[in-house]
């Protein structure tokens, strides 16, 4: 064999060698390195207070809803990216497909349920009335027959004045603040919305100036809304249902409300 061939053929079998190394070593390092979080992007509707609100301090979303998505996407293997919009556009832009997941205090309903998939249950609200301090005439819903009665648009409270209180002048608003100002100014008599809400903006800005009053109605579900047939959806569930079982669920809730509120 000539010698300028054998010296080619064993520096070609040490490049081989060097090759077949460092395909060891990347597949080695593949399979110690952690896949990276996929990024989702996850709807909400800032002002549901205390499930989602903007700290004005450091212009980031917070919130009871928003501690919770972010420990089950480090459990899931997804980083939220939140996207702020109305609620009433939450469920038409999951079907639309623009958005992967949603969380907003999103009541678990049947008319719901037959154009996205909700995830197993995480909060257990109601709906109550909220009314002026001064105000002892309306203690329950029998009262706000002939009332001015505020609520936020596309939620369940619409349907629940409609049914329920047939006679009272239903006044839709596009977000939370303005039903609460609504109340506090005279523009309405009465709000009905989600107790845990009511009871947050008494205690952190209506203290003295508005009150909750009645029964809780209409006990309702909450759950995180997702396309139909999301991948996502096995996963979320897994996890909520390991946060449940661990008592992490709970912990979240007892920081963000009185320790008589509970997951379900």
């Amino acid at each position: 064999m000539h010698v300028g061939i054998w010296r080619h053929l064993v520096r070609m079998g040490r490049l081989g060698g060097l090759l077949l190394t460092a395909c060891c070593s990347l597949q080695v390092n593949a399979q110690q390195s952690p896949a990276r979080p996929v990024k989702v992007t996850v709807a909400t509707n800032p002002g549901f207070v205390p499930f989602e609100m903007l700290d004005t301090q450091s212009g980031n979303l917070v919130g009871f809803d928003i501690e919770l998505m972010d420990a089950l996407g480090k459990r899931a293997g997804f980083t939220p990216q939140y996207k702020s919009m109305d609620f009433n556009g939450i469920i038409p832009a999951l079907q639309a497909g623009a958005i992967d997941m949603a969380i907003s205090g999103i009541s678990i309903t049947q008319q719901r349920a037959m154009v996205v998939d909700f995830s197993a249950p995480y909060f257990t609200a109601g709906l109550s009335i909220l009314v002026p301090s001064s105000n002892d005439e309306i203690k329950d819903k029998g009262q706000l027959q002939g009332k001015r009665v505020a609520t936020q648009l596309g939620t369940t409270s619409v349907d629940f004045i409609k049914r329920e209180i047939p006679k009272a002048t239903l006044i839709p608003y596009p977000d939370q603040s303005q039903m609460f100002m609504a109340v506090m100014t005279g523009a309405a008599d009465a709000a009905v919305f989600d107790r845990p809400t009511l009871e947050y903006f008494v205690t952190v800005r209506g203290q003295g100036r508005v009150k909750v009053v009645g029964p809780l109605y209409q006990g309702e579900d909450y759950g995180i809304a997702l396309p139909k047939h999301s991948a996502w959806l096995p996963k979320i569930n897994k996890a909520l249902a390991d946060m449940k079982r661990e008592g992490a669920l709970q912990a979240i809730v007892d920081k963000w409300f009185h320790p008589a509120a509970s997951s379900p």
